[in-house]
C-alpha cells in the first residue's frame, strides 16, 4: 500500500495494521472453537471446574480469546495513545507464532490429559509473553509523557510477567510435583492476578482514552481515575496474597476491589453524562453491558469472600458463576464492543486508504452488518446469564441449552467479523465518474 500510516498523539508512526489483524483473526477462531465446544461439555460444566478438558477451554478461551486480543490492541494502541513508535515489529511477529504454538499445544495437551506436553507448551508460551514485555518496556522508554493510561499500561504488563511466570510453575508442577501448599489456593491466586491485575487493569487504563474518544466526551475525573488505579493495584496485591496463603483477610482486599469497580462504573457514567454525540452505537452499548456484568461478579465475588454461602457445593458452583461472568460477561462483551471500534478501521485502512479519491469507497460501518450486531447481542447476553445460572445450579440440561444460544451469538459476531476482514480479499470499491469534459 502507498498511504502513510496513521500517527499517535505525539506523532509516532503506528505499527502497519497487519500486525494486529493477525491476533484478532487467531483470537476470533480461539473463541468460535471454545464457544462450538461449550454446549457439549453440559456434564462437565456442572460437575467441578478444575477437570482437564473444562481447564483445557478455559486456557483457549483466556490465552487465545482473551490475550491474544489483547496484545494485539496494545500493538496498535501504544502508539496512539502514548506518542511511541512500536520498539520491533519484527519481534511482535515472532511472539505470534510461539504464542500461537504454546496455546495451541495447552490446550491440545489438557483435552487429552498428557501433562509432560502441556508443560513444554506452557514454556512456549512463557518465551511469548517474556518477547512481548522486552517490546512493550522498550517501547514504553520512548514514552514523553506517562500519563494516567501509560501508568495502567505499565501496571497491566507486571501483572501478566507475575501470571505467565506463576503459571508456568503451575505447568511444571504437574510434571515435577515441587509446589507447596493448597494447589486450589494457588490457582485462585493465579486467576485473580491475570482477570483483575493483566485483564481489567488494562481495559479500564485504555477504557479511560477511547471511550471518551468514540462518543465525544472528556474524561469526568482524572483524580477519580487515579484514586480507581491505586484501589485496583492493592486489591489485586491483597486478594493475589491471600489467596496463596489461604489468609482470611481475603474479604478485605475483595472489598477493595469492589470499590475499584464501583468507582470506575461511575467514572463511565459521568463521562458519557458529557458526550457531545448523544446517540449511543452499539459497540459502547456492548461496552456498558460489560460494565453491568463486572459489577455483578464483583458483588458475588465480595459475597463469597465474606463467606455469606455456608454451603461449601453451593460456594464451588458459585465460585464458578463468578469467573464466567467475569471473563465471559464482563471481559469479553467488552472485547467484542471495542472489536466493533477498531477491526473495521483497520480493515479500512489496508483496503481502502489509498483509494480515497480514486475511487468510492465504503465507510467504516459499511464494513459489518449492524442487524447482525443488534441480533447478536439479545442471545449473547442471554446465553451468558443462562450460563451463568446453570453453573450455579449445576443442571446439565440448563448449561446445555444455555451454551448452545451463547455459541449460537459467538456464531452471528464471528460471521460478522469475517464479513469485516472479507475487506482485504475483495474490496468494494468503485470508480469515481469522470467530470473532465464529458457530457458538455
Amino acid at each position: 500500500m502507498t498511504g502513510a500510516l496513521p500517527r499517535g498523539s505525539g506523532g509516532a508512526e503506528v505499527p502497519e495494521p497487519s500486525l494486529p489483524l493477525r491476533y484478532f483473526a487467531t483470537a476470533l477462531f480461539a473463541l468460535l472453537v471454545a464457544a462450538l465446544v461449550l454446549p457439549w461439555q453440559g456434564d462437565l460444566l456442572a460437575d467441578f471446574y478444575y477437570q482437564t478438558r473444562i481447564v483445557a477451554l478455559t486456557h483457549l478461551f483466556t490465552l487465545g480469546w482473551i490475550s491474544m486480543t489483547m496484545m494485539g490492541a496494545v500493538f496498535q494502541l501504544v502508539p496512539v495513545a502514548l506518542g511511541a513508535t512500536l520498539y520491533s515489529g519484527r519481534l511482535a511477529r515472532v511472539q505470534f507464532w510461539l504464542l500461537l504454538a504454546g496455546v495451541a499445544g495447552m490446550v491440545g495437551h489438557f483435552w487429552i490429559g498428557r501433562f509432560e506436553g502441556m508443560a513444554a507448551s506452557a514454556l512456549l508460551v512463557l518465551l511469548a509473553v517474556i518477547l512481548f514485555l522486552a517490546n512493550m518496556v522498550l517501547t514504553f522508554r520512548r514514552v514523553r509523557r506517562r500519563d494516567l493510561v501509560a501508568w495502567h499500561l505499565a501496571a497491566a504488563l507486571a501483572y501478566l510477567a507475575a501470571t505467565a511466570g506463576l503459571g508456568s510453575l503451575m505447568a511444571l508442577d504437574k510434571v515435577l510435583d515441587f509446589l507447596e501448599g493448597d494447589f486450589l489456593g494457588i490457582l485462585q491466586a493465579h486467576a485473580h492476578l491475570a482477570a483483575l491485575g493483566w485483564v481489567t487493569m488494562m481495559i479500564f487504563g485504555v477504557s479511560y482514552r477511547l471511550i471518551p474518544m468514540f462518543t465525544l466526551a472528556e474524561l469526568w475525573s482524572a483524580r477519580l481515575a487515579w484514586l480507581t488505579f491505586w484501589s485496583l493495584n492493592g486489591a489485586v496485591l491483597g486478594l493475589f496474597g491471600s489467596l496463596l496463603s489461604g489468609s482470611r483477610l481475603t474479604v478485605a482486599f475483595a472489598a477493595p476491589a469492589g470499590l475499584s469497580v464501583a468507582l470506575f462504573g461511575l467514572q463511565v457514567g459521568r463521562t458519557l453524562r458529557s458526550r457531545r454525540r448523544p446517540a449511543l452505537d452499539w459497540g459502547i452499548r456492548y461496552a456498558l453491558t460489560a460494565l453491568a456484568y463486572l459489577l455483578l461478579a464483583a458483588l458475588l465475588g465480595v459475597l463469597l469472600a465474606a463467606g455469606v454461602v455456608r454451603d461449601e457445593a453451593l460456594a464451588a458452583r458459585l465460585a464458578f458463576a463468578y469467573g464466567f461472568l467475569g471473563l465471559g460477561g464482563w471481559v469479553s462483551v467488552m472485547i467484542m464492543g471495542m472489536m466493533y471500534k477498531i477491526l473495521p478501521f483497520l480493515v479500512w485502512y489496508l483496503a481502502y486508504s489509498d483509494r480515497v479519491g480514486l475511487a468510492r469507497v465504503p465507510g467504516l460501518a459499511d464494513l459489518y452488518s449492524v442487524r447482525a450486531q443488534h441480533w447478536g447481542y439479545w442471545p449473547l447476553n442471554a446465553g451468558i446469564l443462562g450460563t451463568a445460572v446453570g453453573l450455579a445450579w449445576g443442571e446439565p440440561a440448563a448449561l446445555r441449552a444455555a451454551t448452545s444460544l451463547l455459541a449460537a451469538a459467538v456464531l452471528i459476531f464471528a460471521l460478522n467479523m469475517a464479513g469485516v476482514f472479507r475487506h482485504l480479499v475483495w474490496p468494494t470499491a468503485f470508480p469515481v465518474p469522470s467530470t473532465t469534459g464529458e457530457g458538455r
